[in-house]
């Protein structure tokens, strides 16, 4: 019989050996997440987060993580909770085991007044979305989307204009992440403060991972990439050949640009895929509003797609989406 309880720092490899024994199966391929050293590091950028692990004779053989936070759905503010990093080991699949660990997380964030559990899945995650269809729960009518850049699509040519930032300019980058994003579902506006807060959680995210396009003394352009790299690797195997392809991530987790200044913005993320390239990581990957002409820009540079499906039970599903859904990087 196994319990459920939160993880404990001392279950840091434990945690990474049993989520490489439990892979991702998307049909043609699996999908292997390799947390090492560190398996606390998503965790670390979660103001509000929780790792629920299950335990049968002193081994674990399940996880599910939670976190939740305030979005814009509809235009309406929520407090969503997102359900993801959901591994089982197979031997233990079919046991309830994940759906205790989903109501313990639930039952964590009683206090905090969550209107839903969310989840994001990819189309080709049969099994999870079948889990889904069992519990009629609708999808909504737009997926979410990251886009992965090659980094060394950024070449060595270095832009004057592209300079450090930092705290004195906080104002200014809120109010440019706010223009960019502005009705894009699941986009909360920034404040100076969370923004504050956001860089102080690890010492994987901070002013020193920032860079901004100026122009004529004024800040156009600015961006923060998250080394997420140095505590993750994703395996791609594919089932038919067995071969592999590596990724070892950075994300792009604010970004903001003014009025007509793509082109600046563009400017910033190349630099930033050199910054991710000097940390030994090979993709930059960042949320886009595939409608704006800043992904026109984009589209060209050797890049993957990342799709996901996204069920939140417990509000109303959209009847459109105008634009392109924001993702988080933290909550993705």
């Amino acid at each position: 019989m196994h319990i459920v309880r939160e993880a404990r720092p001392d279950d840091n490899d434990a945690l990474i050996e049993m989520e490489l024994g439990a892979p991702l199966d998307l049909g043609d391929r699996l999908l292997f997440f390799d947390r090492a050293p560190n398996f606390f590091v998503h965790q670390e950028m979660q103001e509000h987060g929780h790792v629920v692990v299950a335990e049968e004779d002193g081994d674990l053989i399940g996880v599910v993580a939670g976190a939740w936070h305030d979005a814009l759905v509809e235009g309406q503010r929520r407090r969503l909770l997102y359900i993801h990093q959901g591994r089982i080991l197979p031997e233990y699949r079919r046991r309830h085991v994940a759906t205790d660990l989903v109501l313990k997380n639930i039952a964590l964030t009683m206090d905090a007044n969550v209107d839903t559990p969310y989840w994001l899945i990819s189309p080709d995650n049969k099994t999870s979305l079948a889990f889904g269809e069992r519990l009629n729960m609708e999808s909504w009518p737009a997926q979410g989307r990251l886009d992965a850049f090659d980094v060394t699509a950024a070449g060595q040519t270095a832009d004057e204009h592209v300079k450090a930032v930092g705290l004195d300019e906080s104002r200014c980058i809120v109010d440019l992440i706010n223009r960019t994003h502005a009705g894009r579902e699941m986009f909360m506006p920034y404040t100076t403060e969370f923004l504050a807060r956001r860089l102080s959680l690890s010492p994987t995210y901070g002013w020193r991972h920032w860079r901004g396009y100026w122009l004529g003394g004024e800040l156009v352009a600015a961006a923060g990439f998250w080394d997420f790299g140095c505590c993750l690797k994703i395996i791609e195997r594919l089932k038919a050949t067995g071969e592999e392809h590596v990724s070892a991530p950075a994300f792009v987790l604010d970004y903001g640009y003014a009025e007509g200044h793509e082109e600046a913005m563009l400017a910033v993320f190349l630099e930033l895929m050199k910054l991710a390239a000097d940390r030994g990581r090979n993709e930059l990957m960042v949320s886009l509003a595939v409608e704006g002409r800043l992904f026109g820009l984009m589209e060209p540079l050797p890049h993957s797609t990342t799709l996901f499906q996204i069920i939140a039970p417990g509000i109303p599903t959209p009847a459109a989406i105008e634009r392109s859904v924001y993702l988080d990087p933290v909550y993705v």
